[in-house]
């Protein structure tokens, strides 16, 4: 963490309002932060620097059926640096919807004190902040049983594919109604996880924005059972974050998603979604190189209707006049009659493709769905190695492990 002068931050402070300013001096105070040129301010995940949101817009148009939203955070006085392909962090609030769903269910009220972790909480502190509860695993499937002992969760867990299925896009409400029991409040929140804060590929370069950090969200929201879900950060960002509140963040170093320092060979991006963002920032970085040090670049992009989804569309295209971008090819798959995705665009430009990939050595890079996405994505490679280097299936393959291991091709997959 970079050394600090403590009258920055402070100075930083003052000019916000009188509620959030008594927050923030009480917050460097518990962080035991003192009046020396030479302070450190030790932000990080554990205690997240409560930063100010600059600009939050959406990104997608009226016939869209998704949210995202690009948001621009303040870094001024956190003393946090970062990289293109770095991470940031957001401490978020349960949704609130789901914390009153959970208190209803255990008949109490959201100010009923109860013991977490040896302090003193209301029942909806607990549920609102401190613990997860949009989300279940594993471990809490066997935490619950041994309370329990529900043969129908012992039978879930003794079934790999049911367990797994179940636990995709099921929260702690579910668990409760599923398999019921007597089990108290007191004894259902110590048996849940403690809330973990979200991640996020950051989509900015410090060297075009500054003190700034962007990132790319997307508001999940779904229906089970009857249920609205809602993803706990990214709803806590679209309707409950305006601009000029704060928000706890930290940014986590990614060495395993780095442009290559120097740039001596294309770089090629493929991304579909959200999975755009840290393309941004490599685009950002590259744009401030000297024009002779700029290399070729290409970026693949999918996501569902043009017209509607087409993110940062004008940013791309400023890059190309720029001659930051060299080429990009777009998949909506929306759009056409039989659904197309980045992968087939690759397909269509496989020759040149791998002619970028094998004889002029590009870089490779792949953001997106870990799933789908990214897997059938490193599937189209291997056919195109296949198909115009004349590979087999199992020397294709080998060639692209070559590639990871060597860092010409990186993931950052979610």
């Amino acid at each position: 963490m970079t050394s600090l002068n403590i009258e920055k931050i402070k100075s930083t402070i003052d000019q916000w309002e009188d509620k959030e300013r008594t927050w923030a001096m009480e917050y460097l105070h518990k962080l035991q932060l003192v009046d020396t040129d030479q302070a450190i301010a030790p932000f990080d995940r554990m205690n997240p620097f409560p930063a100010r949101v600059l600009k939050k817009k959406m990104l997608n148009g009226e016939a869209s059926n998704k949210e995202v939203y690009h948001l621009e955070i303040s870094l001024e006085g956190s003393g946090f640096t970062y990289e293109p392909g770095d991470i940031l962090g957001i401490h978020h609030d349960n949704p609130p919807r789901l914390v009153q769903a959970i208190l209803s269910h255990f008949h109490i009220e959201g100010d009923t004190p109860f013991f977490y972790r040896d302090h003193l909480r209301t029942a909806e502190t607990i549920l609102h902040h401190l613990v997860e509860i949009t989300s279940i695993n594993a471990m809490l499937l066997k935490r619950y049983f041994k309370h329990t002992n529900h043969i129908e969760i012992q039978n879930l867990i003794d079934n790999k594919e049911e367990k797994l299925a179940y636990l995709f896009g099921h929260d702690v409400l579910d668990m409760l109604h599923d398999f019921p029991s007597n089990i108290t409040f007191n004894q259902f929140i110590a048996m849940l996880t403690p809330r973990y804060p979200r991640l996020y590929s950051i989509a900015s370069s410090s060297k075009k924005v500054g003190e700034q950090v962007h990132i790319t969200i997307r508001t999940v929201r779904y229906q089970i059972k009857d249920r609205e879900r809602e993803g706990a950060c990214s709803t806590f960002i679209a309707d409950r974050i305006k601009e000029r509140q704060l928000l706890p963040i930290f940014i986590e170093k990614n060495q395993e998603f780095k442009l290559p320092n120097p740039i001596m060979h294309p770089i090629v991006m493929v991304g579909a979604g959200v999975g755009v963002a840290p393309f941004r920032s490599f685009l950002q970085e590259i744009d401030g190189l000297e024009p002779h040090k700029k290399p070729d670049t290409w970026l693949f992009f999918g996501e569902q209707k043009e017209a509607s989804d087409f993110l940062y569309k004008g940013e791309w295209e400023t890059f190309q006049q720029s001659s930051t971008l060299t080429r990009i090819d777009t998949a909506f798959s929306r759009d056409t009659k039989t659904k197309t995705y980045v992968q087939h665009r690759m397909l269509e430009q496989q020759k040149l493709l791998w002619e970028w990939i094998h004889k002029r050595e590009a870089n490779l890079y792949i953001c997106g769905d870990k799933h789908h996405m990214a897997k059938e994505v490193l599937q189209t490679l291997s056919l195109i190695a296949q198909e115009q280097g004349e590979l087999s299936s199992e020397e294709a393959d080998h060639y692209i492990e070559l590639l990871q291991q060597e860092k010409r091709l990186q993931l950052d997959v979610f």
